[in-house]
């Protein structure tokens, strides 16, 4: 589960109608690339934001935070608990020093006591009530307590037992030594238990078992509880009811009940089944519309369920598996990981979602609906990724799409979204048809708004803008394009190459994508090698740009490039240099992918290297491209928590030369890389890294293999 010895945040604490819950965002700030506090406030204030909580009592965040109306949840950290439970002048100076000091300028209205305090390794259970009992006295003293409420967040391993839902039970060793004293402790000053619940886990663990719908919010039969009779048509809610059936059992079921837990990761290793982008943005996107549209548990239907997402930011310095830094809603940039609603406005403009016989369909940010009858084609993050990228691809080929705007540099490539990207080609098409009804499917990848797709700064056209239509009209839902409408020479062979008049910075974009998540053979551009000379932009461009056309079988749109690339029909000549065509560019994939990807592109150009390995080795290395504030940190990272052998890089050992932030930090990234026995996820450092399948050259240094 999720690591929590450090700072969070809640997002948007919206208080909706009686029957409607609130929703929040952890933030976590185990990063050293993330907002300072100061912005952070502005990002919640521009976000709707209403609610914070913080898993300590830090000054800078605490008065960042003064006066903004923003409600604030502190925590005493796990280290405190005995001297908590032991002293009440300690709790006294505590109150004083952290809430006195700074309320009410900052509002703050709970202290959470210790997280997760259960599962604490140094074993502080028992400190656990006494402690919450002497900062409540503590608050008395200042005559906050009727103001300021104390709780203390559970893990849900808490439950001995949670199927079916209603023999939903505490584990026995914990009943009478804490969770009766402190739900009694809840009962007599009004407040309420917190519990951490993730069915991320039990999904990934169980999937043999548990039908992925039934766990992201989607259609599905449901679940009956056989004991209670009621039926569940989400795990999530299954699991809430489990531990208002432990309550019950305990006769505390009278006490609310706070999720200040839960999420979804957008990225994780092999083995962590579902964690992806789609599957995050469904699971938070349906939970956030399943609160803030009211109604309660089927055990308490009238009691609204009050949720806080996990997280705010990834964060690439949490320990532990790939997902665990990866459950943010946003990137240290502040872009968004995956665009959800997070507010009832928000809400109100995108399509309604629900558990049971709904549209299960996530849109992007929308704005105000149309006044002249307009509509758009966007792509149904709930269809998958593979039904995106297959759609993605037909609609930049054959379908006709200008795909331009969403390549690399150009002003709808970001947010570098799967989803975001999709969605301008799929509205592409859709315009260029003429809005056919038919024209806007993609095999159930795509659906219609009517009101304007907001994803970053891009603006999606409507019928006027987007061109002549294409030929047909019929709807491109087929996973396999037709054959290239590209013209070839009468010896049936085309060529792409670099138009040098497009400008440096476009040249050099698309050299460094096709090079990167292109995939083209970059090898004879590489010093030494058969195409190196002439050393021009240009002719590397072009080299580049053409592998990647023959690769994708000269596919319409594959040699684009955002207009720095254009077809010849003859063999272009950069001195000794003889461009492949489409018989000797190797296994070319079945699709035209177009320059347009959901991941951010790796590095164009890798490091001098040698010849491929021929053992089927691999080595990490460092993407310039990625900028230096992101190599810094995961040369830190690498080399401190990541436990990196970073010897070697120090002033007068073996590969201190060259002394550059690229080299070090490659040599970082492979020694991490390596010691992980190259699994999937450990060569990534949030972009500022890539595979290589030839050893690195830095100087005399050798990198090692394992």
């Amino acid at each position: 589960m999720p690591i929590f010895s450090f700072l969070y945040l809640f997002l948007s604490a919206i208080s909706l109608a009686d029957a409607a819950g609130w929703v929040g965002v952890n933030y976590g700030r185990l990063a050293d690339d993330l907002p300072a506090p100061a912005k952070v406030v502005e990002l919640l204030k521009d976000q709707g934001i209403r609610g914070v909580k913080i898993f300590d009592t830090d000054p800078t965040v605490l008065t960042a935070l003064a006066k903004t109306g923003i409600s604030v949840i502190v925590c005493v950290p796990n280290q405190l608990l005995s001297s908590a439970a032991a002293s009440q002048s300690f709790t006294d100076q505590w109150v004083q020093a952290n809430i006195t000091k700074f309320h009410p300028t900052t509002k703050i209205e709970a202290i959470a006591v210790g997280n997760e305090v259960f599962v604490d390794p140094t074993n502080i259970t028992k400190f656990l009530v006494p402690a919450m009992k002497n900062i409540y006295a503590s608050l008395q003293k200042y005559k906050l307590g009727d103001s300021i409420k104390v709780s203390s967040p559970i893990a849900f391993s808490a439950l001995a037992s949670s199927y079916p839902t209603s023999s939903g039970s505490f584990k026995q060793d914990l009943v009478d030594s804490v969770m009766k004293p402190m739900l009694e402790f809840f009962r007599q000053t009004k407040s309420y238990l917190m519990v951490n619940i993730y069915p991320f886990f039990a999904y990934s663990a169980n999937s043999d078992k548990i039908s992925l719908n039934y766990t992201l919010f989607q259609d599905n039969p449901g679940v009956l509880d056989s004991g209670s009779g009621l039926k569940y048509f989400s795990l999530f809610e299954a699991q809430v009811d489990a531990v208002y059936a432990a309550m019950k059992a305990l006769k505390y079921d009278d006490i609310q009940l706070v999720i200040t837990e839960t999420g979804w990761p957008s990225k994780g290793d092999d083995g962590e089944l579902g964690a992806s982008v789609e599957n995050a943005a469904s699971y938070n996107g349906n939970l956030v519309r399943r609160v803030l549209t009211g109604g309660g548990t089927p055990m308490k239907p009238k009691d609204p369920i009050n949720v806080y997402l996990f997280a705010l930011f990834n964060e690439y310095q949490k320990p532990g598996p790939t997902s665990e830094r990866n459950y943010g809603l946003f990137y240290p940039n502040e872009q968004r990981v995956y665009n959800i609603p997070l507010t009832i406005n928000q809400l109100k403009t995108r399509p309604k979602t629900s558990v049971n016989g709904s549209n299960d369909q996530m849109s992007p940010t929308t704005g105000k609906p149309s006044s002249q009858g307009q509509t758009w084609c966007v792509a149904n993050a709930n269809a998958g990724g593979d039904k995106l990228q297959v759609g993605l691809e037909y609609a930049c080929g054959d379908g006709g799409a200008d795909c331009s705007p969403i390549q690399p540099g150009s002003t709808c490539y970001y947010p570098n979204l799967l989803e975001a990207h999709a969605s301008y080609a799929f509205n592409s098409v859709y315009q260029n048809n003429g809005r056919a009804a038919k024209s806007c499917d993609f095999d159930g990848a795509a659906y219609v708004v009517d009101q304007p797709p907001q994803y970053g700064e891009c603006e999606f056209p409507t019928g006027p803008d987007s061109g002549t239509p294409v030929s047909s009209g019929s709807p491109p839902n087929t996973a396999m394009p037709p054959p290239s409408s590209v013209t070839p020479s009468p010896q049936g062979q085309t060529w792409c190459v670099a138009n040098a008049n497009a400008g440096q910075d476009k040249l050099k974009a698309g050299l460094e994508y096709a090079c990167g998540e292109g995939g083209a053979d970059c090898g004879p551009i590489q010093p030494g090698s058969t195409c190196y000379n002439p050393n021009t932009l240009e002719a590397h461009a072009s080299y580049a740009f053409n592998s990647f056309y023959q690769k994708k079988a000269h596919a319409t749109g594959s040699c684009d490039f955002n207009g720095a690339a254009s077809v010849v029909d003859e063999p272009p000549q950069y001195e000794d240099c003889e461009f492949p065509t489409g018989s000797d560019s190797g296994t070319s994939p079945s699709s035209g992918t177009p320059p347009s990807s959901g991941t951010p592109p790796a590095s164009g150009t890798p490091p001098a290297s040698g010849t491929p390995s021929s053992q089927g080795q691999a080595w990490c290395v460092a993407n310039e491209n990625a900028g230096a504030n992101k190599l810094q940190a995961g040369l830190e990272y690498a080399c401190g928590v990541g436990g990196a052998d970073c010897g070697p890089i120090q002033p007068g050992s073996t590969c201190f030369n060259p002394n550059t932030l690229e080299a070090h930090a490659s040599y970082a990234f492979n020694s991490f890389y390596q010691k992980k026995t190259r699994a999937a996820g450990s060569c990534d450092f949030d972009g500022a890294a890539y595979v290589v399948d030839q050893p690195p050259q830095y100087g005399q240094c050798d990198y090692p293999t394992s």
